[in-house]
């Protein structure tokens, strides 16, 4: 700090204003950035990681009682939004647009793939000629009151799907095969309500 020597020889202290020492320099943006910086970058990850996952690993609220005893109205599961690129299987239980002007999804399991013969009749399913053995049912029977689609060949490219409550579910026996490709995905794996996690 510097002084001014005045005419009665006393001085006068030479500051810089607001308290700064003189040869400070005021950072008119700098310190903002490197303060907030990383915690702008972290948010952005953390909104890029979560629109990631929901197209990745998108979630599905269940309505309805179609696919009891395995997932129940009310419950929660984790879909595979990748599905859509990769081979379908019988047993999948997917999450599909139905074949019909509807505002929500529906999730059923898969019977039948394209090139696939289906027979439903004595209460039970046969796939190319061979009774299926479906332990999720718990014993119960498949009925079909919509002959076209009770009995027939699924197209290629199509799949062929039934709720596990048969006796409650709109399924492949009423709005006959599904296009693979109105497939959102597979459930991974359900995490509400948290008794059945699975």
């Amino acid at each position: 700090m510097t002084a001014i020597e005045r005419r009665d020889n006393s001085t006068i202290a030479d500051t810089a204003p607001f308290g700064l020492v003189q040869g400070d320099h005021v950072d008119s943006g700098g310190s903002f950035k490197r303060n907030w910086m990383p915690t702008i970058r972290f948010s952005l990850l953390c909104v890029a990681l979560w629109l990631g996952l929901r197209v990745v690993a998108p979630s599905y609220a269940i309505e309805g009682e179609s696919m009891t005893p395995s997932f129940h109205d009310g419950g929660r599961v984790i879909l595979n939004g990748a599905y859509r690129f990769q081979s379908a299987a019988y047993g999948d239980v997917v999450v599909f647009n139905p074949p019909f002007s509807s505002n929500k999804p529906y999730i059923k399991r898969i019977i039948g793939l394209g090139g696939d013969s289906i027979e439903i009749h004595d209460g039970a399913v046969y796939r190319n000629g061979l009774l299926l053995d479906e332990p999720y049912l718990e014993g119960a029977t498949t009925t079909c009151f919509h002959a076209p689609h009770c009995t027939l060949t699924i197209p290629r490219g199509m799949i062929y799907v039934l709720g596990d409550n048969r006796d409650n579910s709109s399924d492949s026996r009423v709005f006959g095969p599904v296009d693979k490709d109105d497939v959102l995905g597979e459930v991974l794996f359900s995490f509400w309500p948290l008794d059945d996690i699975r």
